[in-house]
């Protein structure tokens, strides 16, 4: 049972949920006025040239 708004993993937006940077991560993560912390998308190359997206996240640690 989910009683906290950041346990809601769900990547749509919740009702009047704002984002903001997190100060030196401002290309990794944003913090949403709910608690909600988001792994931006990024790229991910391998030694091998191949290249990966990593689809943005939400995260379930507080």
């Amino acid at each position: 049972m989910k009683k906290y708004s950041y346990q809601n993993l769900e990547i749509k937006n919740m009702k009047g949920e704002k984002w903001k940077f997190i100060p030196g991560a401002e290309l990794y993560f944003k913090v949403s006025n709910y608690g909600r912390i988001k792994r931006l998308e990024y790229e991910l190359s391998y030694s091998d040239g191949r290249l990966y997206i990593k689809p943005e996240k939400l995260s379930n640690q507080p």
